[in-house]
């Protein structure tokens, strides 16, 4: 959990859904009162497992410039749109069957 000061943790191995990370950092990019250029650092010590061993190699020089970590973390876990389709598509699947199941149920 993550306060003003922190940005929202990114724990891929935790579950932790890229694209919503990514809305959720910049509703707290809205919020923070935290300078800009202290922004792209605190987001380094939020990333968590294969995330920050992600970046670790962006020299330390260059993470006041968040968007260069924000670049590496598309690389590796933004999925192209193709596959975001899939999965909700997918998803669509799976909610279709828990209401088949709740009518047979019902029946």
């Amino acid at each position: 959990m993550s306060n003003l000061k922190q940005p929202p943790d990114f724990d891929p191995s935790g579950g932790d859904s890229y694209a919503e990370w990514k809305n959720d950092l910049e509703v707290w990019r809205m919020f923070t009162k935290e300078e800009k250029k202290r922004q792209g650092p605190a987001l380094y010590l939020c990333l968590k497992g294969e995330a920050r061993e992600a970046v670790r190699s962006i020299p330390v020089a260059s993470l006041p410039k968040d968007d260069t970590i924000i670049a590496k973390l598309d690389e590796i876990f933004l999925q192209d749109e193709t596959t975001r389709a899939f999965c909700a598509f997918g998803n669509l699947l799976s909610i279709g069957e828990v209401v088949e199941k709740l009518i047979q149920n019902l029946s």
